[in-house]
């Protein structure tokens, strides 16, 4: 649960530099509540209109108590992560929702933080929550910022279906997990199918389809799909350990404490079951993801002994080419060579001729040529 930037923002830089609040789309103030039934109010707000919310501590009598803020990012940096609120609003969160000013600030650099739990999740899922829970109250307090829209609602949906569970802290932490790992799954199937196109091309897929199927590979092409394949297979993994990092936390938390707030034994029982399935498809995406990357280096071997090949045949091709000409050479140099001496001035065949027909200076024609041929 670490984030690759280096960057850190205290207090004073959340006011000292406000250019760098990240934008979003508003905010979703979700509640849900237990009294007599189990109710759910979800509203969109803006900032403004978020920071009473976060501020009012009215007393309830609701038995249990979900406190959630959903901000959506309007766009998705590569590299830079910037603040998630204004300060008013960082502040307010900070001191009546008791979320450690770390839970935030680590959104922005790489490390930790002792919260009761701060989430971070990777491509292909976006997120970072932090979470508190109130004893006393029963009452937990979640922040999920930097999400995608899409994930937004799939978590606000998957919110509304299970809301009789939300008095459980863990609760809103597996819901995402949940989320992240159905989308690394959906990933990791799409760079495997990838792959088999890949190995058909290469008629490397004999074992499970007829040879015939293959095509002639693209050798030009092939280095860079690859390339690409191995690429995504690398980020997979990374985001696959992510997430069981996070199953780890979750389960270190609640293994020590197996009667959380004298919740019924049988609920935790079932929320570990369920963590150990999610461990499960985590390792059984791993062991793909390192079939696919052992695999994918297999086929460069294959593609740079191809492209090895090729260019023998090439030279091949190519020496058979210079001996014709050599071979047509050969026949027409005597004849070149006599036509050419024959041709200068050092001789004289004309009629009109009297005297001698070779001149005195035909040795210099002899010299430099030995010179020339010996320097090449």
């Amino acid at each position: 649960m670490t984030l690759s930037s280096s960057m850190y923002f205290g207090p004073g830089d959340w006011v000292n530099q406000p250019d760098l609040i990240e934008r979003n789309n508003g905010h979703t103030y979700i509640t849900i509540t237990k009294e007599k039934t189990v109710e759910i109010s979800r509203s969109k707000v803006n900032d403004a209109q978020l920071l009473p919310l976060v501020a009012s501590n009215v007393p309830s009598n609701a038995s249990w108590t979900l406190k959630l803020i959903i901000t959506e990012r309007a766009w998705v940096s590569r590299d830079v992560r910037h603040i998630p609120y204004p300060i008013n609003i960082l502040e307010a969160i900070i001191k009546h929702w008791r979320i450690n000013e770390v839970g935030f600030s680590a959104h922005t650099r790489a490390g930790s933080c002792r919260v009761v739990l701060r989430l971070v999740y990777g491509i292909p899922f976006r997120g970072t929550l932090a979470i508190a829970h109130d004893r006393n109250t029963n009452t937990t307090y979640a922040v999920c910022f930097a999400i995608t829209p899409n994930h937004a609602q799939v978590l606000i949906k998957r919110l509304e279906a299970s809301k009789e569970y939300a008095f459980f802290p863990f609760h809103l932490p597996y819901l995402l997990t949940d989320i992240a790992l159905i989308e690394l799954e959906h990933f990791s199937s799409n760079t495997y199918s990838d792959f088999v196109h890949v190995r058909e091309a290469m008629g490397t897929n004999m074992y499970f389809l007829p040879a015939d199927i293959s095509c002639a590979p693209d050798l030009s092409e092939l280095p860079r799909r690859l390339t690409a394949l191995a690429n995504a297979s690398a980020s997979n993994c990374s985001s696959l350990r992510g997430v069981r990092g996070i199953i780890e936390t979750m389960e270190s938390v609640l293994r020590p404490t197996p009667n959380i707030n004298g919740y019924d034994p049988a609920m935790i029982c079932a929320f570990e079951d369920r963590l150990k399935l999610m461990r499960e498809v985590v390792e059984n995406t791993l062991r793909r993801n390192e079939y696919l990357k052992e695999s994918i280096q297999a086929q460069v071997q294959l593609v740079y002994a191809l492209v090895a090949q090729k260019d023998n045949e090439i030279n091949h091709q190519n020496g058979a080419d210079m001996r014709i000409i050599a071979i047509v050479t050969l026949m027409f140099l005597p004849g070149t060579f006599v036509a050419t001496l024959f041709s200068t001035s050092f001789w004289d065949f004309s009629p009109a001729n009297q005297g001698a027909m070779v001149s005195r200076w035909v040795w210099l024609y002899l010299v430099v040529t030995a010179k020339s041929v010996a320097q090449e």
